[in-house]
């Protein structure tokens, strides 16, 4: 079990100061953009961010790079904490942090890849003692490598991380997986699993990947999940070109793909992100998670790859 390094600190005023503007996403949880009164007072730009409230917990999306999403992991009986995911920009997590009086307790990476990984350096140096945990020894300032199955406590151990092997992109990739009572289960996938596809297989083989998607399709219906990228129209543009040419042996219907794409399409144009989905609503539109075997997943991830 991995040890806490929480550091106390519920800075009550910096979090009064956060205003937030609701609205109401299709066929998902309630996602609200935050900004800070007091940077925008000071002409200083807030660091743009997505709140999706999950009943106790609640994950803070942080748009980066080109299209990366970073996250920051908060419970409400633990103010002034918070759990980040993947820091490819350290400056954005510190910004939010110091904008919203959050200190980073741990730091959960998924893989080695730069834009994953890249504000490992800085994020430690700032937070000491902070355990950062992944499932590749190439990952930078590793403390603690964790296997397939290693569960540990986050939040004073009201929430349960659970590590799951999803090689495939690469190697030595894993997600995380988190529960706590009264709050919807959630999955950060990397670049495993997107909505509506899968990664690429850079080092890893179909077989891999499959294992991953089936290693996901355990887990509750409801899950959320949080994917590292924004690609959702891209590989449901793909699904429904698939699903329209292999109509009677496609893992996806077309009309399923289309009703969600024009819905992806729609909160893209509004500005917002597409993601979190349910794995059950996966099921029905993402051809590799839908994906009946090894073969199967290695012949559309090759038609993705022309696409």
């Amino acid at each position: 079990m991995l040890a806490m390094a929480c550091v106390a600190g519920a800075r009550t005023a910096q979090m009064a100061a956060r205003s937030v503007v609701s609205t109401r996403l299709a066929g998902r949880p309630l996602a609200r953009w935050l900004s800070s009164s007091s940077t925008r007072a000071a002409g200083v730009e807030p660091v743009r961010a997505f709140e999706v409230p999950c009943g106790q917990l609640s994950v803070t999306m942080l748009p980066a790079l080109q299209d990366n999403y970073m996250f920051l992991l908060t419970h409400k009986d633990n103010p002034g904490q918070a759990v980040a995911v993947d820091s490819g920009d350290a400056h954005m997590h510190l910004e939010y942090c110091k904008e919203h009086g959050l200190d980073i307790t741990h730091l959960l990476t998924t893989h080695h890849h730069y834009d994953h990984c890249d504000g490992n350096t800085a994020l430690a140096a700032t937070f000491l003692n902070m355990p950062i945990v992944g499932g590749d020894e190439r990952i930078p300032k590793l403390t603690h490598l964790a296997k397939h199955g290693k569960a540990f406590k986050l939040f004073n151990s009201t929430t349960t991380a659970r590590v799951i092997r999803a090689s495939g992109h690469t190697v030595g990739q894993v997600a995380f997986f988190i529960e706590a009572p009264d709050a919807t289960p959630l999955l950060f996938s990397g670049d495993s699993m997107f909505s509506a596809g899968c990664g690429r297989l850079f080092e890893g083989t179909p077989d891999m990947m499959f294992q991953t998607m089936l290693r996901f399709r355990e887990l509750p219906p409801n899950t959320l999940l949080f994917p590292g990228h924004e690609y959702t129209v891209s590989n449901l543009k793909f699904a429904l070109a698939y699903a329209e040419e292999h109509r009677s042996s496609s893992p996806c219907s077309a009309e399923a793909v289309q009703a969600q794409l024009q819905r992806a399409l729609n909160l893209r144009e509004k500005g917002q992100p597409t993601v979190p989905t349910t794995l059950a609503q996966e099921r029905t539109f993402n051809p590799f998670f839908a994906a009946r075997s090894a073969d199967e997943l290695a012949a559309i991830r090759a038609a993705k790859d022309s696409f």
